[in-house]
């Protein structure tokens, strides 16, 4: 059950496929139905918030994705890293767009 509501966690999307002979991703139905009552709750409850807690509820959840990002070490290496616009330049100048942005800019 943990690797299943892992996925879903990690899947940033409204709907989550898991591939039914896959162990490890196989809920019971009983946990299955426990998700959805758990689901269900949560969303109940935010339907019932009221608008100045759901704001402080969502910085506080970007804050923390923030964070997140920030504390990614592949995202450091990117931040620190020269951009290299040789390969993108050449491209650009290979194009048609690339040649009438030169023509008529």
């Amino acid at each position: 059950m943990s690797e299943f509501l892992n996925q879903i966690n990690e899947s940033d999307t409204q709907f989550v496929y898991f591939d039914p002979q896959d162990p490890n991703l196989r809920p019971t139905e009983k946990e299955l139905s426990w998700l959805e009552r758990t689901v269900n709750r949560h969303q109940i409850y935010l339907s019932r918030v009221s608008d100045d807690r759901l704001v402080k509820m969502t910085k506080n959840s970007v804050s923390s994705k923030i964070r997140r990002i920030i504390n990614d070490p592949h995202n450091m290496v990117a931040a620190y890293s020269p951009i290299e616009m040789n390969a993108p330049r050449e491209a650009a100048r290979k194009s048609t767009m690339g040649n009438e942005e030169r023509e008529y800019g």
